[in-house]
């Protein structure tokens, strides 16, 4: 994943990266291993990785803030998909 989204990111210029994780996050960081994604996503040190700044957030986040175009938003998440076992 790391050399793909460096190799893409030279292509266009990119100065910063977000990654979308299904976990809960707290301080940056996903508070477990995603279920379905394997280990190490934890401990991993994304911004040495990137290096560029990197902001890891929780996947359902990150697509309802993507889909954002103004004016009022309700954002709701049910279910027990976060990847806890």
């Amino acid at each position: 994943m790391v050399a793909g989204t460096n190799r893409g990111g030279r292509r266009v210029g990119v100065d910063v990266v977000s990654i979308g994780i299904p976990a809960p996050i707290r301080n940056g960081r996903p508070i477990f291993e995603p279920r379905h994604l394997g280990t190490a996503w934890m401990d991993f040190d994304y911004e040495d990785a990137f290096g560029k700044p990197t902001k890891v957030v929780n996947d359902a986040a990150m697509q309802e803030v993507g889909s954002y175009r103004g004016g009022r938003m309700l954002f709701s998440v049910s279910g027990r998909g976060s990847g806890r076992r």
